[in-house]
Parts: C-alpha cells; sequence; structure tokens
C-alpha cells in the first residue's frame, strides 16, 4: 500500500506518478467507450400509419349500377308492303301503225324491279293511261273507271304484272263518254303512269 502512494524506483517521483496518471485515464477513456457502446441509442422507429378511412386498393362493394335498359327495335311488319312505285318499271306495247276505223289494244305491264315481294294496286287512284297528239290530250281512263281492269296483288321481285287496255281510237270525255267523230291520221303517243313516277310510252300512227 505504502508503494502505491509512494513510488519506489530509480526514476524520480514525478515521472511514476506522470504514468499512473496516463494508465488511469486510458483505463477510464476505455471504461467509457464500452459503457457508450453498451448502452442503448436512441433512435427514430417507423411505424405503420393508422390506416384511413378507404384506399384506392381497399375491396368494397362496387356502387350500384345505373345502366338505361335498351330502347326495344319497333317490330317490322310482317309480310309483303305496298310496293314503292320508284322501284317498279311499266312497258306499254301495242300496233305501231292503225288505221283509224279500228282499234288498238295495248298490252300494259308492272314489274317489280325491287328485292323484296310487294302488294301492287292497279287503280283509277294509282294507274293511268293516256293518249296525246302533241298536246292535245285525246283520251285517259281517268275518265272512266271501267276502262282499267283494277287489281291489288303480291308481285315477286323482278316478276310482271300484265293486262290489257283498248282504246278505239276515238276523243274521251269524263263519265265514260266516247265521241263518235273519228281521228285525223297522225302521230299519237300513249303514256302510263304509277303514282306519278313510273312510266312508259308508245309511239304510234294513225293512218287511214
Amino acid at each position: 500500500m505504502g508503494s502505491l502512494l509512494h513510488p519506489v524506483g530509480p526514476e524520480e517521483p514525478r515521472v511514476y506518478w506522470v504514468r499512473r496518471a496516463l494508465v488511469i485515464g486510458a483505463a477510464a477513456l476505455v471504461a467509457v467507450g464500452l459503457v457508450w457502446l453498451l448502452w442503448p441509442q436512441p433512435g427514430v422507429v417507423t411505424a405503420n400509419p393508422p390506416a384511413t378511412g378507404t384506399s384506392s386498393s381497399a375491396t368494397s362493394s362496387p356502387p350500384p349500377s345505373t345502366s338505361v335498359p335498351p330502347t326495344p327495335t319497333p317490330s317490322q311488319p310482317a309480310g309483303p308492303q305496298p310496293c314503292d312505285p320508284s322501284a317498279m318499271r311499266l312497258t306499254v306495247a301495242g300496233f305501231q301503225r292503225v288505221k283509224v276505223s279500228t282499234k288498238q289494244t295495248f298490252t300494259l305491264s308492272v314489274i317489280n324491279g325491287g328485292k323484296e315481294a310487294c302488294i301492287l294496286t292497279i287503280s283509277p287512284e294509282t294507274y293511268t293511261l293516256t293518249v296525246n297528239s302533241g298536246k292535245d290530250r285525246i283520251w285517259s281512263t281517268a275518265d272512266c273507271t271501267k276502262w282499267l281492269p283494277a287489281k291489288k296483288l303480291t308481285v315477286q321481285p323482278e316478276t310482271a304484272h300484265e293486262f290489257q287496255v283498248e282504246w278505239p281510237l276515238r276523243r274521251s270525255e269524263a263519265k265514260c263518254k266516247v265521241e263518235k267523230a273519228k281521228l285525223q291520221a297522225g302521230t299519237y303517243v300513249a303514256t302510263a303512269v304509277l303514282a306519278k313516277e313510273a312510266t312508259a310510252k308508245q309511239v304510234m300512227q294513225l293512218v287511214k
């Protein structure tokens, strides 16, 4: 114990005290270092954030559908429909030279130029056959309903309805009246008209 407080040796006592101070200081630094390493260090703790109300990835029930029901398509009428006059083709056939003392018989036809069967109506309201000489109206089925064979029928595509109309080579008047006087020789034109759209013509010569 006395040797610690009073160092003995060949050196001066001051030297031994300095050495002891250095040793004690080094031991103190080592002890402080160990304490710092072993003591829990404060750090930042990251915690999961609290869940918010909803997220884009959260599974939830979709909103109720608000789709509008489709509009029903109007049903197409069953069976053939009335013929479109613009799809019809007319023909007029007769003698090209006729004596004024005889008569002319026209063979007429209406051809369904459409792609579907249709209902064709031949009547004084839909069809007329008229004979003119220049601008002079000579004769017409419009003057007498019985001169035109009325008909209502179904016509298939590219199928013709054919009928005949007789012209007595006289002028006509309303209420089925026909003049007795003979016509003059010359050029006459017969014109068929369906619903004021489809037309056909026949040119002929009346001779003595």
